[in-house]
């Protein structure tokens, strides 16, 4: 049985056959993560680009 994501990582293969990974959370902005899936860089990567949609949907909210 293959391991879970993270919540809110989307996984896209481009047309060249190239996978690209990220973040988005519902149908909002989506943030590109780089480096490679599983890596340490990959995993600071997605946690700012977190922070940064959830800080952008908490600020949205409050308006």
């Amino acid at each position: 049985m293959p391991k879970p994501r993270p919540p809110h990582l989307v996984k896209q293969i481009t047309q060249h056959g190239k996978i690209v990974w990220y973040v988005r959370i519902g149908h909002g902005k989506r943030i590109r993560i780089r480096g490679t899936y599983g890596t340490q860089e990959f995993v600071d990567n997605y946690k700012s680009a977190l922070a940064e949609l959830q800080g952008i949907i908490r600020s949205t909210k409050l308006m």
